[in-house]
Formats: C-alpha cells, structure tokens, sequence
C-alpha cells in the first residue's frame, strides 16, 4: 500500500476571488483608519476603530486561506489593487462625511464577499467563515448607518 502526498488546490477562481476581497478590506482599512484620525465624535472613533480592528483580523484570515489553498505568500503593500489603495483625496471633514463614506463603502465589501459566496465549487468551511465575516460586515455597516441616522 502506498500513499500520495495530495495537497489541495483550490481553482483559480476562488483564490483570486480572495485576494480582492482581502485587497478592498485593506484598502477600505486605510481610509477608515484616515477617518479615525479626523473626527472628534467619540462614538464614530470608537465605532470606526471596531471596523478597523474586525477588517484586519479578517484580512489575516483571508490571507491564510489563500496560503493554505496554494495561491502562495501575500504582502499586503503588494496584494492591494490599485484601485483598493487608501485613497488620499477623499473629502472627510467631518462627522456626517466620515458616516456617508462609510455606508458608500458597504457595496464594494459586500460584493466582494458575494463573488466568493456565489461561487459553487467553494469548500464548505471557507464558505463559512466567509458567511461569518460577511454577516459581521452587514453589522458594522448597520451600526455605520443608525449613527448617520442620528446626525
């Protein structure tokens, strides 16, 4: 009886899908960060602090998922799409343009996870942890969207 060594690689597709996803969460992460620095409301810092600490952590689990499924090392600098870079011209200065920035932001996070999700030949425990952090997204936006309620 013999074995072979088999290492799974998941379709090209997929681990793509995961290097965009974690691209606009990092990129997405700079301009949050950006956004802590300007506003004064404790409540947003705070709320937008949570955002940032969550994307990072699941930017580091995305980056190990797309290790573990042979789609090789990332660094972050170099895994950022050009157009998820932290953008410098954004126009946030103040409260209500930091909570319209954040609730425009939602559909290109959310359609990131959507590609991974609609995809059929993803395994079962990465769509899990994919619908994990997707639904803790939905929250952090939902969150975004009351404080831009009460402004």
């Amino acid at each position: 009886m013999y074995t072979t060594n088999f290492i799974y690689k998941a379709p090209v597709a997929v681990v793509e899908s995961l290097r965009k996803l974690f691209s606009v969460l990092n990129g997405e992460n700079i301009n949050f960060q950006r956004a802590v620095n300007i506003t004064n409301d404790r409540q947003l810092k705070n709320t937008l602090l949570q955002f940032v600490q969550c994307s990072k952590q699941y930017a580091n689990e995305l980056k190990c998922q797309i290790e573990s499924l042979g789609g090789g090392g990332i660094e972050i600098n170099d895994a950022i799409l050009p157009d998820n870079r932290g953008n410098d011209n954004l126009t946030m200065s103040n409260s209500k343009e930091i909570l319209e920035y954040c609730c425009n932001c939602e559909i290109k996070v959310l359609s990131a996870y959507r590609e991974i999700l609609n995809q059929s030949f993803i395994l079962k425990d990465l769509r899990g942890i994919m619908r994990h952090q997707l639904n803790e997204m939905l929250c952090s936006f939902l969150q975004f969207k009351m404080l831009k309620g009460s402004f």
